[in-house]
């Protein structure tokens, strides 16, 4: 039936695509990684800078 393998053949094409693209994405984060020096430690220190900055600071009503 040539309708059904036009039909796997959209799913296989759609199904490498998809891993296709989610591969590129994970080494884009990974020479971000590299690149940049950014990860977790860097996360903490932004979280702990706002922690104690004045202006998140709220006044009693």
């Amino acid at each position: 039936m040539p309708g059904a393998r036009m039909v796997l053949a959209v799913i296989a094409t759609g199904v490498l695509s998809g891993l296709g693209g989610m591969a590129l994405a994970l080494a884009l984060h990974a020479i971000q990684h590299v690149a940049y020096g950014y990860g977790q430690a860097g996360w903490v220190m932004v979280a702990q800078f706002y922690a104690g900055c004045p202006c998140r600071m709220q006044k009693p009503m």
